[in-house]
């Protein structure tokens, strides 16, 4: 197959991935991976991968550094699409747990679905009827861990194949990611953190619940419903938020054809992802975002960092190749969903677009993304470990004392491998979270502290979102200033906004 084709069924696998992405979202799914893969056998082979890396190298020796860059980016999606395919029925096998399994309810003889249940935890403010429920969506996901065990074990066996000793070996040649520097710079984040983060939610939890709990009584259950609705009642308006977030996309000058290429579907359905989620069908032209009404802090501030990744996508260059547009490094794009959200912790832009006054929201909203902050930069060492050792039950005690340290709640240890069948998806987050601060801060710097309602911010971010993914998260940031990207950015915005 020749490298044109190679693209054009690449391009094709990966729309129709998105679009039961798309249709999972809405509660309409209604295919399942291994038929999805099984028409593009050829483009997830060895053969494919080996086509292309030796293009790569050919670019590399005539020194054509842009074409030898796409190429390591369409070899990376290819291993991507390798390892999902060689895991198609465990991936589906984990949809059915997520969108099928129903647990028990809160009332006598309820059964709610697996991901209402999820969100129903976060709005219950009985504690024991809270736990009992954690405990069965703990029970219903463990049922899923052997196919997350073999969707880690297929990544590794594609990697291999392709001739890397790991995944993580592949991810460092195909991307210059090194995931072993980057995990121990989350753990010195941790460090760096531990004594603020344990200092304020010590306080938050002691206004939710009226006490402060010691660190030894404090559950997973608790911290979710810390941020949840209940909690926020009064302090962060319910609803759909985007036409508020419209007024400023067009303050600033983005362009309204793209703004307006971002489809958003927001309605209550019980079987719609925990958390909004931005789906690209076509990048530019067909950008999704499907959430439910926001409610809680969880929700607003997911639905804000959607909302910016998908705004990035529908301002990608339409005549940019498939490597710009769909592969290449989904930190940078993710980054823009950080800068949009801290829109959250202006207290001008709260006051004006949300009417939102109240005087410890910011400290809050703060102290929630130094959470996230922390459980992904934890996660990723456990990730690592299951890659290395095999993702078994042995590191169920290990991811237990890691996330207690790292966020001081216990999660139960069934969950120690939810989440890890889409790989490193905590080295992304950290990565554009490192970018998404950065690019704030020269927002900031460009246009002043409301770069929100600035004229000018438009056009530059415009020139920003136009070069897709071609630009890996070091190299926008390179653009940005001479200071390489640093988890330590995120340490010092984080502890202005916490004092």
């Amino acid at each position: 197959m020749d490298l044109a084709t190679l693209r054009e069924r690449t391009l094709e696998l990966t729309r129709g991935l998105a679009r039961m992405e798309l249709a999972d979202a809405r509660g309409q799914a209604d295919g399942a991976f291994s038929e999805a893969f099984a028409p593009f056998a050829d483009v997830v082979g060895v053969e494919s991968f080996a086509r292309v890396a030796e293009a790569r190298q050919v670019a590399q020796e005539k020194g054509e550094e842009r074409r030898a860059r796409r190429l390591r980016a369409l070899a990376g999606h290819l291993l991507s699409l390798a390892g999902l395919a060689g895991a198609a029925e465990a991936h589906d096998r984990i949809a059915r747990v997520e969108t099928a399994s129903t647990v028990p309810g809160t009332a006598a003889g309820e059964r709610l679905a697996f991901r209402t249940a999820c969100r129903t935890v976060a709005q219950t403010a009985r504690r024991d009827a809270r736990a009992a429920l954690d405990a069965s969506l703990s029970e219903a996901w463990s049922t899923a861990n052997d196919a997350v065990a073999r969707a880690i074990d297929a990544q590794e066996e594609a990697a291999r194949q392709r001739g890397f000793a790991s995944h993580a070996a592949a991810v460092k040649e195909l991307s210059g990611i090194d995931l072993a520097v980057l995990a121990a710079e989350a753990d010195r984040f941790l460090e760096a953190t531990e004594a603020m983060y344990r200092d304020v939610l010590g306080w938050w939890l002691g206004r939710v619940f009226e006490r402060r709990p010691s660190p030894r009584e404090i559950e997973r259950h608790d911290v979710v419903y810390a941020f949840g609705p209940p909690a926020f009642e009064g302090l962060l308006p319910r609803g759909d938020p985007s036409a508020r977030l419209a007024v400023d996309f067009a303050r600033m000058g983005l362009d309204q054809a793209a703004s307006e290429r971002l489809k958003i579907d927001v309605a209550e359905a019980p079987a719609r992802v925990i958390a909004p989620t931005a789906v690209a069908c076509e990048v530019p032209d067909e950008v999704h975002l499907v959430a439910r009404p926001c409610a809680g802090l969880r929700d607003a501030s997911a639905f804000f960092a959607a909302c910016g990744e998908a705004l990035s996508l529908t301002g990608t260059d339409a005549a940019r190749p498939f490597e710009d547009r769909f592969a290449g490094d989904r930190a940078t794009t993710k980054a823009f969903g950080v800068l949009i959200g801290s829109w959250l912790t202006d207290r001008r832009w709260l006051a004006k677009r949300l009417e939102a006054t109240a005087p410890d929201l910011v400290r809050v909203v703060a102290l929630h993304a130094l959470r996230r902050a922390r459980r992904a930069a934890a996660l990723l060492g456990h990730e690592l470990a299951a890659h290395a050792q095999g993702a078994r039950s042995r590191l169920a005690r290990g991811f237990v004392d890691r996330m207690e340290a790292a966020t001081l709640a216990r999660e139960p240890a069934a969950f120690f491998l939810r989440g890890l069948e889409t790989p490193f998806e905590s080295a992304a987050e950290l990565r554009s979270l490192a970018l998404g601060t950065r690019l704030f801060e020269t927002a900031r710097e460009r246009f002043d502290e409301d770069w929100w309602a600035n004229p000018r911010t438009g056009p530059w971010l415009a020139g920003l979102f136009a070069g897709g993914r071609f630009d890996g998260a070091a190299e926008m940031a390179k653009s940005l200033g001479p200071a390489p990207l640093s988890l330590g950015d995120v340490t010092r915005r984080l502890q202005a906004l916490l004092e």
